[in-house]
């Protein structure tokens, strides 16, 4: 399966407000959304947020739920217009 995007980067910065997400694609080619998840032992993940493709290529999502002393593991799910989800079967 093709991946329709090009992810460049990303990344996450604790702030006072919450831990902010931050990444840039290019080439989305017939590409949906994201799903954000989170986990705290980076086994078990849970869908925290989604994010429709955009022009600019750049995202963000602030996780206002994060606490602070907590660490935490982020990963993104790309998912294409056909609800394909790259890497599973």
């Amino acid at each position: 399966m093709v991946i329709p995007l090009d992810l460049l980067s990303f990344k996450g910065k604790a702030t006072t407000t919450g831990n902010l997400l931050n990444w840039k694609t290019e080439r989305e080619v017939n590409f949906s959304h994201f799903e954000i998840e989170i986990s705290k032992d980076a086994r078990q993940f849970e869908k925290i947020g989604r994010q429709a493709s955009n022009a600019s290529c750049n995202s963000a999502l602030l996780d206002v739920l994060a606490n602070a002393s907590a660490q935490y593991y982020y990963r993104l799910k790309m998912i294409d217009r056909l609800e394909n989800i790259p890497g599973q079967h």
